[in-house]
Order: structure tokens, then sequence, then C-alpha cells
């Protein structure tokens, strides 16, 4: 199980990102329906499996010192048929980012400056992109659901 939680801190314009590259980076629909690794991620902030299964595969030991080791270790689970489902656990989890949008910078550019190509006109491209499909979905649908799967935006 991965998350998508409530997030509180520093740098929120950055942090709130994380949520929709999550939606939005991986077909959540086709990841049970198809055993593809690349079909496997999870949210660092949030994931949880049984802890036969944590020392069995010892994910972190076999991943060690992986700069998105969240996607990595998602994509190895799923290669040990453990299949990510993701749920809205907002309700239930608060995750603490940040003090401030220098943290915050820094952090994003550890994981998701990565994934977001690397090179500040990549990073812009997709920022842009990720918050004008925000904006126009909230005004265009307010409190509909997210086209990338079944949870609540």
């Amino acid at each position: 199980m991965t998350g998508l939680t409530r997030l509180r801190g520093g740098g929120m314009l950055l942090v709130s990102l994380v949520a929709h590259t999550i939606l939005g980076g991986l077909p959540w629909p086709l990841v049970r329906r198809f055993s593809a690794p690349s079909l496997g991620a999870l949210n660092g902030q949030c994931w949880m499996i049984r802890a036969a299964d944590y020392h069995r595969f010892e994910p972190h030991a076999h991943l060690p010192d992986e700069v998105l080791e969240d996607v990595k270790i998602g994509r190895y689970l799923k290669r040990k048929r453990m299949t990510p489902v993701l749920l809205d656990v907002q309700q239930e989890i608060t995750v603490f980012m940040y003090r401030s949008f220098g943290e915050a910078w820094l952090g994003f550019r550890k994981n998701a400056y990565l994934i977001m190509g690397g090179t500040p006109f990549s990073f812009s491209l997709v920022f842009a992109f990720s918050y004008s499909r925000m904006f126009m979905h909230r005004f265009d649908s307010p409190g509909s659901s997210c086209p990338s799967c079944s949870l609540k935006c």
C-alpha cells in the first residue's frame, strides 16, 4: 500500500506537486492489470508492507543509496509480485515535509526534479503543465475525481 498524505510545512508550492506527479505519472488503473515492473512505484512519504515481506525482500538493502528509492523499491517489489495499491490517506496521515521553501527546493531537487527531466527547462515545462492541469481541473469540474484514478484530488 502506498498513499497520498496530507502535506504540511514550508515550500507547499513545490511539495504539492508530489501528489499530482504520483497521480499523473503512473497509469494507476493499469498497475494491477499488468505485471510489468515499470508499472510499480511508491510514494516515499507513505508506504507499508507486511513486516515478513519487508524482511524477506529487504528492499532498502537491495537498493542502497538510490536517489529515487521509492520508485525503484516499488518496481523491485512489483517484480516480487507485490503490486502497489494507491490509497487516499489524507484524513489519516499528515506529513511535515520542510520548514522553508529553500529546504523544499533542496529536497525537491534530490527526487522530483530528476523525475521532471533534471534540467531547469524540463522542470519549468513540467511544473507549468502540472499546475495548469491542476488549476483547470479544479476550475472546470470542482469536486470531481481525477481522470488518472478514482481518488479525489
